[in-house]
């Protein structure tokens, strides 16, 4: 059990070693929950998210802003079958995907 304790910790410590592709310091996530009260229209959560991400970034101390279903490495991306009208798979190709949804404001 020790040597499995010791293997997972080498491994973890190599996963955060390795580069994310993007720069994460400075980066506040906040998960909002919108499916009752004021906002169970659909139509109601995109005039409040639109409304955010684009009077967030004029507040002191936020330089942007993004809203979005998923956060890198937040193990939430969803697992989605993805296909093209008129296109044939080729070997090694997949239909199976991970989706992550983003916007921005202007």
């Amino acid at each position: 059990m020790l040597a499995g304790a010791a293997l997972l910790a080498a491994s973890l410590r190599r996963e955060l070693a390795v580069a994310p592709g993007f720069e994460p310091t400075q980066i506040l996530t906040v998960q909002i929950g919108l499916t009752s009260g004021s906002y169970r229209e659909e139509k109601d959560r995109l005039v409040l998210s639109e409304r955010r991400v684009n009077e967030l970034p004029a507040s002191p101390g936020i330089s942007d802003c993004a809203i979005s279903n998923s956060v890198p490495f937040a193990g939430e991306a969803e697992r989605t079958i993805i296909t093209v009208e008129g296109h044939a798979l080729q070997p090694g190709e997949s239909t199976r995907g991970y989706d992550a949804t983003s916007a921005r404001g202007d």
